[in-house]
């Protein structure tokens, strides 16, 4: 007996499967196109609008924070994500001599257990899978600075199988970069850098060996690419805070770090903003009350020292000395409350003068008020 056909349901159904496993944008994308081309197979419009979320918002959140970093810490004019080799475009130097110190590089590595590079073997199907999650170039008056960042946020920690693979892995991602630049941009210095908030201490400790054996072997084939690795503080203090410092500043909503660090601020400055309301009745301030008594009790007797120079008193009027200091989106002092609702509604008299002062302050200014503060306490003592 012949098989039942299937309908023209069940096919869409089917074809709607192969599509999504391919895991990549093309296949939400031709999902996306089906069920606008056939509305009558889809159940409910909702399905096709969480569908369309997916697409578009596919975009990794370290890959974003990258982009941020680079047009706005690196100050790059050209930024590009999931850069990739075209097999349209053509080495710019010879294959024989890549394919040969990718086989040098290959056997080296191997010795220490380390195969970087799987099953392929050759030029051309390494360079098929060179990609770059992020790359860009800031263009100088004398001379191009390029960069390459690779971004790996995996939970817990960075883990792409075990200690070996991941080490590897790591190693390839780097290798692959410089070698792009290299054969297709003809380019030979860069800063290449591979970023993970949280890398393990087996691995990272062995990570760092490897990165520094790299770096010598291309030196010694006169290359001048800078390897680097942010990882656990460094990821913080190089890459996410110096992001998170400019987030004022920027207004870009196709930086969807960014954005989400927006957002979370705006729901902590309009709770602020209701809580001052009620310090404008009774002169007590209520956001955020550790941080308030700290303004309060330690921030303001240091201004009102006798001791305390007029000098600094004036730089606090300036946002950019204030924003440098505690990381403030507000002058600390000014002479009239504007805006009324970014400012304590009782002045403090310093040498005479009255001022007002900024009631803007959230968790992530405390250690930078604490620092500022002690170290004033410690010159006084």
């Amino acid at each position: 007996m012949p098989p039942a056909k299937r309908s023209s349901r069940t096919k869409t159904k089917v074809c709607w499967r192969k599509k999504f496993s391919k895991g990549n944008a093309v296949g939400l994308q031709a999902v996306v196109n089906s069920f606008a081309q056939e509305p009558t197979l889809l159940i409910n419009t909702e399905k096709l609008y969480r569908i369309e979320v997916a697409l578009f918002m596919k975009i990794e959140m370290g890959e974003s924070l990258g982009v941020s970093w680079m047009k706005h810490v690196k100050e790059c004019q050209f930024v590009q994500t999931n850069w990739k080799v075209s097999p349209c475009w053509k080495p710019r130097h010879d294959e024989q001599e890549l394919d040969a110190f990718l086989n040098e590089l290959k056997k080296h590595f191997g010795a220490k257990g380390l195969d970087i590079f799987k099953n392929n073997s050759n030029f051309t199907q390494i360079m098929r899978q060179a990609e770059c999650d992020i790359i860009g170039c800031a263009l100088a008056e004398r001379f191009t600075h390029y960069y390459a960042l690779e971004v790996a946020y995996h939970g817990n920690q960075l883990n792409y199988g075990s200690k070996l693979n991941t080490i590897a892995k790591v190693i390839a991602k780097l290798l692959r970069a410089a070698i792009v630049f290299y054969c297709y941009l003809d380019v030979k210095e860069a800063e290449i850098g591979f970023a993970s908030p949280k890398i393990g201490p087996a691995i990272l400790d062995r990570l760092m060996v490897e990165i520094a054996d790299l770096q010598n072997l291309f030196y010694e084939n006169n290359f001048r690419f800078q390897f680097k690795l942010y990882a656990n503080q460094d990821f913080g203090t190089e890459i996410m805070n110096p992001v998170l410092k400019l987030s004022d500043s920027i207004a870009d909503t196709g930086e969807l770090f960014l954005r989400s660090v927006q957002l979370y601020d705006l729901i902590q400055h309009n709770e602020s903003m209701d809580d001052n309301e009620v310090h404008a009745r009774d002169e007590e301030n209520t956001v955020l009350p550790k941080l308030a008594q700290l303004v309060k009790d330690e921030l303001i007797p240091v201004l009102r020292r006798e001791d305390f120079p007029q000098a600094e008193i004036n730089d606090f009027l300036d946002l950019q000395f204030s924003k440098d200091v505690f990381g403030i989106s507000y002058p600390l002092l000014a002479r009239s409350r504007e805006p009324s609702e970014r400012y304590y509604a009782t002045p403090v008299t310093l040498h005479g003068q009255k001022y007002y002062l900024c009631s803007q302050w959230f968790e992530k200014n405390r250690g930078a008020l604490v620092s500022w503060i002690e170290q004033h306490q410690a010159e006084r003592d």
